[in-house]
């Protein structure tokens, strides 16, 4: 009996232990799902997570891949190609010779082809712009970021500012309640007219209905920062800024100079300005001839004679006079 008891004991007191460490472990992630979400971890979410952000960066994975693919143009190129030919033994008859056997054989044959270009300024242009684009590329990637993240910030204080406007709203309409019970009771004393109860009645009902439109607002306004955010779940509580969002002096015109100077469109258009220049200097540069460089070595058996290697070195010119 004893031996019972000292058991039950021990099994009671391990269920106690699982069920207060499940309840700690409990404790910070529900402390976690509460913490308000923050202006900084908004923006952060949204690049992140959304589709626009991420279309961008792999378009500038993009960039970078053809800018190395342009310098691969001016590498040697080397060709290689090799064959293997079977022909079965056959008999054939003619009227003249008879019958002619032939026995079966192997035809085997390679060659290598090395050439490079010595002077192609079409491709030469080409190479020479690649940078710009990646970087135009580049600057477009960072305002796509950026412009997203001053829709969520804007989007983030929208919600906030609808919050605020629908707690004043809630407040209102309490305070509305309060004038109608108040003119009442001041008619049922016979101290008060109907007219004030008529018109406390008129401002309790629009308070109720600036109230539903404020939620409203609040609910479509969360559901655009939730889309913006791509939550899968609903929008959590927002800390609103601890500090004022705009603390310089926005009419300085320093401030102005240097935000002409490092808007990232405005680079972006330079660049694209310079890319396309170079891109006229390209096509030009394919009306000029094009000189190359080019070696071979190539060996073949066809089952009778077994040639030796062969092997030539040659310089090519192509000029292409007329494209219809």
């Amino acid at each position: 009996m004893a031996e019972f008891t000292f058991f039950s004991l021990m099994r009671s007191q391990m269920l106690r232990f699982g069920v207060a460490l499940i309840a700690l472990t409990a404790l910070p992630l529900h402390a976690t799902a509460q913490t308000p979400l923050s202006l900084s971890d908004a923006v952060k979410q949204a690049l992140d997570h959304h589709e626009d952000a991420a279309i961008a960066l792999i378009r500038l994975k993009q960039a970078e891949a053809r800018e190395r693919q342009v310098l691969a143009r001016l590498f040697p190129q080397l060709q290689a190609r090799a064959s293997v030919v079977y022909l079965p033994a056959s008999k054939s008859e003619f009227a003249d010779l008879g019958t002619i056997e032939s026995e079966s054989k192997t035809i085997t044959s390679g060659a290598a082809d090395l050439s490079v270009d010595l002077v192609n300024l079409s491709a030469l242009a080409d190479y020479l712009s690649a940078p710009d684009r990646t970087e135009a590329q580049k600057l477009e990637t960072q305002e796509t970021r950026r412009r997203l993240a001053f829709a969520v910030a804007r989007q983030f204080l929208t919600v906030l500012a609808t919050e605020q406007v629908k707690e004043a709203a809630a407040k209102r309409l309490e305070v509305s309640g309060l004038t109608v019970e108040q003119a009442e009771q001041r008619l049922n004393a016979g101290v008060g007219r109907p007219s004030d109860v008529t018109r406390a009645q008129l401002e309790q009902a629009s308070a109720e209905s600036t109230q539903i439109s404020s939620s409203r607002d609040v609910t479509l306004e969360s559901l655009s920062l939730g889309q913006l955010l791509v939550l899968r779940e609903a929008l959590p509580a927002l800390e609103a800024p601890k500090q004022s969002l705009i603390d310089f002096d926005w009419k300085s015109q320093a401030l102005k100079d240097e935000a002409l100077e490092s808007r990232l469109d405005l680079r972006q258009a330079k660049l694209i300005i310079e890319t396309t220049s170079m891109a006229i200097r390209q096509n030009l540069a394919g009306y000029l001839p094009t000189i190359s460089a080019g070696a071979s070595v190539s060996k073949s058996d066809d089952g009778v004679v077994e040639r030796d290697v062969q092997w030539n070195v040659g310089v090519n010119m192509r000029w292409e006079l007329y494209s219809g």
